[in-house]
């Protein structure tokens, strides 16, 4: 995503402003019941799935928070959507005894569902992790008509117990995404019945393909959302299958490189996806270009590109340029994020750039960098003034975040003159994340004066990444209140 995961909605944040407006910030007590809920919602941690090198541990924390105090145990209670996501990483005896209340205290509240199955030889496998799922699967079997999402991960042979799902289409009416993994010890036949079960629900509309999915029987045409992320593919397939999917509005791909004797995939093949809004791709050692040569993308609003091992510099900012031009003035990008780590540095960053000199780049919000960093892509962030002439790219930007951990250093000064040039009185800047060498480092004398004039207008966030001065600190730089006040506009004039 390209959404801070971290944020809170905009509901919660509306509800919280008149506490802080009051006489003094008010205790939590003082929430009302159903805000403390989102709280509780929005704060817990519910990655239940921990390494696979050490014990798998029990998400307990709805649990712990109900046993704080009798009001939080009375909200808690209250809130079944608290208790409607199970994980369960390598089953034990343990997590039976958890299933069984969550699914009493989630009452009809929609599940989401994580199991996964530890492989067969690791020494924190449960010898009887079998026959637990087994259990798990025939007690979760009975709630069929809850089930949301599930993320299934099997690391021994054929599941007995998912074989009994129902094959009624009508019977996971929510059933909305699907993520099955099996491994060989799986006969076929079982692997082809659990997909077929499960892919053919009619209200399935999200879909993740692994390695280990078969995709006989995948209705392809009722997806809106699918991630094939795991399972690499070369462009001509993905055509193929793009063809039967006018209903897809989500897709993250994993792109491979074809074999050297492949037929050519001719533009004139092109697939338009109405729907498509958000779309990722993992390139490995190949270019976007074919791809985006062949799509006509009328909503697009999110891109993510990820570029693994990239050979050499490819056309592909031009063919994005094309394909943004090619889908219409309703095309309109909101959200981008590039990843790259080519063989051989740019140092004007002049290949980078060339993605955002694009007229349906203009209206970005959300702006995403890891790459070859240098003070040129400063300056193109830096917002000019229209009085003077000076270009004003990208003037709408809301979250900026930079990551170039083993670039050049760049000029302190050009950083800070980049985030002021956005804290105008409209529109102006909300978020920015750094991770970047900076001339002077920690030692920098600009970097203090940026973050007093960020302090409570932005969040402001700048990690110093590992320089040869060993006197410097690396890490997450942190200033504290300049006292007096400070000249900020002077350095505008250096």
């Amino acid at each position: 995503m390209l959404l801070n995961a971290n944020e809170l909605p905009n509901k919660l944040w509306a509800a919280v402003v008149p506490f802080l407006k009051g006489p003094q910030v008010a205790p939590i007590d003082r929430l009302p019941n159903d805000l403390l809920a989102e709280v509780f919602m929005h704060t817990l941690c519910f990655n239940g799935f921990g390494s696979a090198t050490e014990r798998s541990r029990l998400p307990l924390e709805p649990l712990t928070v109900s046993h704080v105090s009798r009001r939080w145990r009375n909200t808690a209670l209250s809130h079944s959507a608290l208790w409607s996501t199970i994980w369960l990483d390598r089953p034990r005896l343990a997590h039976l005894h958890m299933l069984e209340l969550w699914l009493e205290r989630s009452q009809s509240a929609k599940l989401v569902i994580y199991l996964r199955q530890a492989p067969p030889n690791s020494q924190f496998s449960d010898p009887n992790e079998y026959e637990l799922t087994e259990q798990i699967l025939n007690r979760l079997r009975a709630e069929l008509h809850r089930w949301y999402r599930i993320t299934l991960f099997f690391a021994h042979g054929t599941q007995n117990a998912l074989l009994l799902l129902p094959q009624d289409r009508a019977a996971a009416p929510l059933l909305s995404h699907v993520h099955l993994a099996t491994n060989e010890l799986w006969d076929r036949p079982s692997r082809i019945q659990a997909e077929t079960t499960l892919h053919s629900y009619a209200s399935v509309k999200s879909l993740v393909v692994h390695p280990s999915t078969l995709q006989i029987h995948t209705e392809w045409n009722n997806l809106s959302e699918l991630d094939t992320n795991q399972v690499g593919s070369p462009v001509a397939n993905y055509m193929a299958v793009l063809k039967l999917c006018r209903s897809l509005t989500r897709a993250e791909f994993r792109i491979v490189p074809d074999r050297p004797d492949a037929p050519f995939v001719r533009p004139s093949l092109r697939v338009g996806l109405p729907k498509l809004a958000s779309l990722t791709l993992h390139l490995d050692h190949t270019d976007a270009g074919p791809l985006f040569d062949c799509l006509v993308l009328p909503v697009l609003q999110n891109l993510v590109l990820r570029y693994a091992r990239s050979p050499r510099r490819s056309n592909d900012p031009n063919a994005l340029r094309l394909l943004l031009a090619r889908s219409g003035p309703s095309c309109i990008l909101k959200r981008f994020s590039l990843q790259d780590n080519p063989r051989i540095r740019d140092p004007n960053a002049a290949y980078h750039l060339a993605f955002l000199h694009s007229p349906q780049m203009a209206g970005l919000i959300e702006l995403f960098l890891q790459v070859d960093l240098c003070d040129a892509v400063l300056r193109f962030l830096t917002l000019g003034n229209a009085e003077d002439g000076t270009p004003r790219n990208l003037p709408d930007l809301l979250v900026l975040s930079l990551s170039d951990l083993k670039g050049d250093h760049l000029e302190d000064l050009e950083l800070y003159r980049m985030v002021v040039s956005r804290l105008g009185a409209g529109q102006s800047l909300r978020e920015a994340y750094f991770k970047l060498c900076l001339k002077g480092h920690s030692d920098s004398r600009v970097l203090p004066l940026l973050f007093e004039r960020c302090r409570e207008r932005i969040e402001l966030k700048v990690y110093l990444a590992t320089c040869e001065d060993a006197h410097s600190k690396t890490g997450w730089y942190k200033s504290a209140p300049i006292p007096g006040g400070y000249l900020t506009d002077a350095l505008l004039l250096l």
